[in-house]
Order: C-alpha cells, then structure tokens, then sequence
C-alpha cells in the first residue's frame, strides 16, 4: 500500500468510526472538532489543524463518502483560502468557521454592514469570514461572530443549511486589506468551492457505485442475481466509467491547486482555473447521470427514507449545483481554449505539475499526457473499463448464475 493511500484509509477509518458513534449530524461534528478534523488544512499559526490542502480534501471527501453533510469541505477548503489570504488566525472560541461574499458589504470603524444569500452552513457557523470591496483595487477580508448577524434559515435538496446572512454593524474580529481586486478574489473564492464540491461528488459517486454494485449481486430476479443480466450490467459499466471520470477529473484538479508552482491563499486557484473548470463540469456531469442509473437499478427501495441511497443522490444534485454549475464551468473553459486556438494541443500538452496526494483514494494527475497514477493509488483509470469492487462484483454474481 501506498503511502498515500495509507493516509487515506486512515481518514476514512476515523470518520466512519466517529459516524457510526454519533447519532446525528450535529453529533459527529462535535466528534470531529473534538479530535481536530474540522480544520485539517488550515494551519496551527492560523489556529488551526494544520496540513494543506490535500490533507483537507482527504477529509472532505471522507465525509461525502459517509453520506453526511457536514460544514467542513466550506471551511478547511474554502474558508481556509481566505483565511491565509488575509492571514488572520482563527480565535480559540472558534467552532466553525463559513466563508461568502458580500458584494454590498461596508466597513467603518471596525464594523460591518452586509448581505450575503444561501450560505452554505451559516446558520452552524461560530464565525463568518467574508471577502468585501474595498475599493476599485482593494478586497477587505473580515472575520466576525456568527451570533451578531441575522441568519435566516435554509436549505438544499440535501437538507443541508444554505442559508441568508444580514450583518447590520457588527463588529469585527479582524478586517485585513489586501491588493486585490475584489472580483478576482471572489472568483478564487467560487473556484475553491467549486473544487469542495468535486471533491465532494467523486467521493460520494465511488459510494454509489459500490452500493449499486454490491446490490446488483445480492438482488435475485428469475433465479439469478441481476448483475448477471446484460442490460444491468451495461448500466453499471457506464456508472463506473461516470464514477471513474469524476474522481479523475477531480484529482487533476487538486493536484493543480496543489503543485508547488501554484503558491498559496486564493492566489493558488488561479493557475488552475481550466483544471477546477473541468473538474466542477465534469463531476457535476457524473453526479447526475450517477444518481439516474444508481436508482434505475434499485428501483423503489433507492428512494425510501430508510435506504442510504436518497442520502448521497440527493447531496449529488445539490452539489452539481453549487459554486457554479456544469453549464458555468463548461463556458469558462470554453472561454479560456478560445484563447489558444492557434496552438491549442501544444497548449494542453504544455501543461504540467508535480503530482499530489489523491483524495479518497482518487487517482492524482498529470495534465501533460493526461497520464493518471491510478493503478499505483488503487484507482480506475477513465476509459479503463470496470472498477475492480463492480469487476469482482459482477463476476461474482456471474459465477452464481
């Protein structure tokens, strides 16, 4: 086993075990922020966990693994982002911290007025921490207590907070001025949410596919299981190749993020916008057609309250949806290859970084070549046919016919 792989199965263990302690959401949470999980990513100076980015997206996608949603994909991912940028450490009373934009937002005196809608988790959070204009070249980064804005209250189709924020003078915990300009840092601000929910979505696609699979082999119609029809089992070959597409396109996008050219804050989404671009397009793409086939083949026991497959096909909607959709992030990289039309293949193959740590066990990346370590991590290689839990499966379930 791979180091990284190690590290992965280690976070997944951790969550599952805290998982199958807690008995509610709110309940795992106090678990994870009592072992420091919470803040994996931001670091120890900040008043964090420590660890970087990838180590945060190991944990993020742990969790959508588990099929529970939890505020800590926005905070280690996104929050942290602003955080570092600003480079404001996080009080002791810190419990969870949320991150928006708040284009109308005024600041005098160390007091804040803004607005900001469907916040993911805001109504969870102790703290906001949100990017401001500051001027036609300057961004203003805040941090404040939760309990002095008005939330009101939300929600996806996953039932997970999104939720309204009226600030009316309160008063800051920190305001940093950086030399950016607001638009750009709000951009990286929705890039790194987009990157979260790609994450997100591979690690939950890979749960759908094995839970699919796994009940495609104990399901037994006309004396067989029906994994062994042809027709099921071309709908899981399509599920494993949407599955094994998503968590690729989301691995090349970390490893982008994270490569050592890309530096560091909100400054390092920048390099990797067409990367995030095709990750948020092409998992937002898999949630969907992943969820159709998922409950295409359980049929009516999918959509009950008590199966888990309601839990990860609907955050898979909520999530195509958030931080820009498919239709978004195909327009931004359709934007950006517009712009090397004269040599466009020697454009894509140009591009290349050092590999990262893959997320949930995803298979890191190269852009150059598009070449994926996917059998060194232990993951499928897009085009390469049948994960291996869907090829054991279905053998298995051959062999019994």
């Amino acid at each position: 086993m791979s180091e990284e792989a190690g590290m992965s199965g280690a976070i997944a263990d951790a969550v599952g075990r805290a998982a199958r302690a807690a008995a509610d959401a709110p309940g795992l949470y106090a678990t994870l922020l009592r072992d420091g999980w919470t803040t994996v990513g931001i670091g120890e100076g900040e008043g964090g966990s420590g660890g970087d980015l990838a180590d945060a997206a190991e944990v993020a996608a742990a969790i959508a693994g588990a099929g529970v949603g939890l505020p800590v994909a926005d905070t280690a991912i996104v929050a942290a982002r602003l955080l570092t940028a600003g480079q404001i450490r996080l009080p002791g009373t810190a419990r969870c911290v949320v991150p928006a934009c708040a284009p109308d937002a005024t600041i005098s005196a160390g007091r804040v007025s803004a607005h900001a809608r469907r916040v993911p988790w805001a109504s969870w959070a102790s703290h906001l921490v949100l990017a401001c204009p500051a001027g036609q070249e300057r961004t203003a980064i805040v941090l404040l207590e939760a309990a002095g804005a008005a939330i009101s209250r939300g929600a996806n189709l996953a039932d997970e907070p999104r939720d309204d924020i009226q600030a009316a003078d309160v008063p800051a915990v920190a305001v940093v001025t950086v030399d950016r300009q607001y638009c750009d840092v709000a951009g990286e601000v929705r890039a790194a949410g987009a990157l979260a929910r790609s994450v997100q979505i591979a690690a939950a696609a890979q749960q759908v596919l094995e839970m699919t699979s796994r009940y495609c082999t104990e399901r037994v119609q006309f004396g067989r299981p029906i994994a062994a029809l042809q027709a099921v089992q071309q709908q899981l070959a399509k599920l494993a190749a949407e599955t094994a597409a998503a968590r690729a396109a989301a691995a090349l996008a970390l490893a982008a993020v994270t490569c050592p050219a890309a530096g560091s804050g909100t400054n390092a989404m920048t390099g990797a916008v067409t990367e995030i671009a095709v990750a948020k397009a092409r998992t937002s793409q898999a949630a969907g057609l992943a969820a159709r086939i998922a409950h295409q083949l359980h049929g009516a026991i999918g959509v009950t309250r008590e199966h888990p497959l309601q839990r990860y096909s609907r955050a898979l909607w909520s999530w195509r949806e958030e931080y820009g959709t498919q239709a978004y992030w195909s327009q931004v990289l359709a934007t950006r290859l517009a712009g090397h039309h004269e040599d466009l293949w020697g454009w894509l193959t140009a591009r290349d970084f050092e590999q990262s740590s893959p997320p949930g066990d995803m298979a890191s990346g190269r852009s150059h070549a598009a070449r994926l370590r996917a059998r060194e991590c232990g993951a499928p290689v897009v085009g390469g046919g049948f994960d291996e839990p869907v090829r054991r499966h279905l053998q298995h379930g051959t062999a019994r016919a």
